[in-house]
């Protein structure tokens, strides 16, 4: 795994978490999306977290794959390694693949207590695991994300009382254009 841990208490402080994501498109770019760097360090001088690189990108070690079952390993390793080092509470947050790899690794690890999860492809969703996840889920999606069933990821959501769905305002896949002051504003509203 590659990662960053970027320590931060006041984000603890106020929030009682720690947040851990991966990178999806990183495994093609070996870099970064503007939406994943917002979604794991926010205001990185009040956050801790740890963003893991999918095998075989940047510095990252292993045999590449996109089997899912690796990337879900990598994840449970990677909440381990926090869990070992930090008292707190963790978060699994991710992007787009990287979101539904969240959903199986929390659920998975009683230590995690809330979901961060931004476009993630309803398909790739496993709502038995999703509903097994005992903490408060934050779900966003752009509106006009063409690679994201966004009723569907609405309605799986619908039914859990300690999900918060939100539809981001002319914001697609890659928030290319627009969405990322929509995305921290709707995280504030949901953090409150």
């Amino acid at each position: 795994l590659r990662q960053w841990a970027v320590p931060g208490h006041g984000f603890q402080r106020r929030h009682g978490g720690i947040p851990v994501a991966p990178h999806r498109h990183g495994a093609s770019t070996g870099r970064l999306t503007p939406c994943t760097g917002r979604v794991n360090v926010g205001d990185h001088t009040a956050v801790a977290s740890m963003a893991v690189n999918w095998r075989r990108v940047g510095a990252s070690t292993g045999p590449p794959s996109g089997e899912g079952g690796a990337a879900e390993r990598d994840y449970a390793a990677a909440l381990a390694f926090l869990a070992d080092r930090v008292d707190a509470p963790r978060w699994a947050c991710g992007y787009s693949f990287g979101g539904a790899t969240a959903i199986r690794a929390a659920a998975a690890d009683p230590g995690v207590d809330r979901l961060v999860l931004v476009a993630p492809p309803a398909s790739m969703i496993d709502a038995e695991r999703m509903q097994r996840c005992e903490g408060r889920i934050f779900l966003a999606v752009g509106e006009n994300d063409d690679l994201v069933q966004h009723g569907e990821l609405e309605a799986l959501v619908s039914g859990l009382p300690r999900a918060y769905f939100c539809a981001l305002a002319e914001t697609d896949h890659f928030f290319a254009t627009a969405g990322l002051p929509q995305l921290a504003a709707e995280l504030g509203r949901w953090l409150e």
